[in-house]
């Protein structure tokens, strides 16, 4: 186990919640950029970014409150090599005192910046086929396997006289020979 879990770019965490300080494994500072010894002596909320402190705290007030069944949420956490800013999904579950109330929060913590970044190259590449799909002066039209409308640009929309897409779609399967069984 110890050698999968090596094989990782996964760290482990304990987090006392009375004095919000955390325990780190040893994979703190090859992926974070920080010596355990430095986080385990301040607040780590500190570097998390402050856009997402409010979406951090309040992740783990949902769980507290039984609104979630685990604590897990991505954030921006600052890189203490190089000072950018990692993005970061991190989980976990409480250990609870006696009473059953939560004294500590145990986790892993995952940089996932590439994926953050693959994400936003995906928008952006989105938002450009949006521009030229919308635009373009020729009606154009995407359906489903089973020829349902799932878009159409405003060419499209005016060709038919239809406002939306849901009133496009009816006026297509309204006529006759539309459909799969006439597809070739």
């Amino acid at each position: 186990l110890d050698l999968a879990i090596e094989g990782t770019n996964v760290l482990f965490w304990d987090w006392d919640l009375s004095t919000n300080r955390a325990k780190f494994s040893d994979k703190l500072k090859e992926v974070f950029g920080y010596e355990a010894e430095y986080l385990e002596n301040v607040d780590w909320g500190d570097f998390v970014h402050e856009e997402d402190r409010g979406r951090v705290a309040q992740a783990v007030e949902d769980y507290k409150a039984g609104l979630t069944n685990r604590y897990n949420v991505a954030f921006r956490y600052k890189h203490g090599g190089n000072g950018s800013w990692l993005w970061v999904s991190a989980g976990g579950k409480f250990v609870k005192d006696e009473a059953g109330n939560p004294i500590r929060i145990i986790g892993t913590a995952t940089d996932i910046s590439h994926v953050r970044q693959i994400e936003e190259e995906l928008h952006k590449s989105e938002e450009k086929f949006k521009t030229i799909f919308d635009n373009l002066p020729t009606a154009l039209f995407i359906f489903d396997a089973t020829a349902y409308l799932i878009a159409a640009n405003e060419a499209a929309l005016k060709l038919y006289g239809a406002n939306t897409c849901a009133e496009l779609n009816e006026a297509l399967w309204q006529q006759e020979g539309f459909g799969l069984d006439n597809a070739r």
